[in-house]
């Protein structure tokens, strides 16, 4: 899967967040529209589109590591 196509994912997603804000430098966690629900779709999103089965954890776990080797890039970009 390219990442531009994880992204158009993400957009249907986070649908309240500007598509702006939604780059691979973003740190999505951080997004204000960030809740346990979006967690879920996510795992709905992967399930259904990709058939990978993913737990709340390894969400937990892909955006610790991401925070740990990036800066937020999404905290100073300008809202919706």
């Amino acid at each position: 899967m390219e990442i531009n196509e994880f992204i158009n994912v993400l957009k249907e997603v986070f649908e309240d967040t500007n598509p702006a804000l939604l780059t691979p430098d973003c740190y999505f966690k951080e997004l204000d529209e960030y809740s346990s629900l979006t967690a879920l779709a996510l795992i709905a999103v992967a399930d259904e589109n990709y058939d990978v089965a993913i737990k709340s954890a390894d969400i937990r776990q892909a955006w610790a590591r991401w925070h740990r080797a990036c800066s937020p890039a999404c905290s100073s970009a300008p809202s919706s």
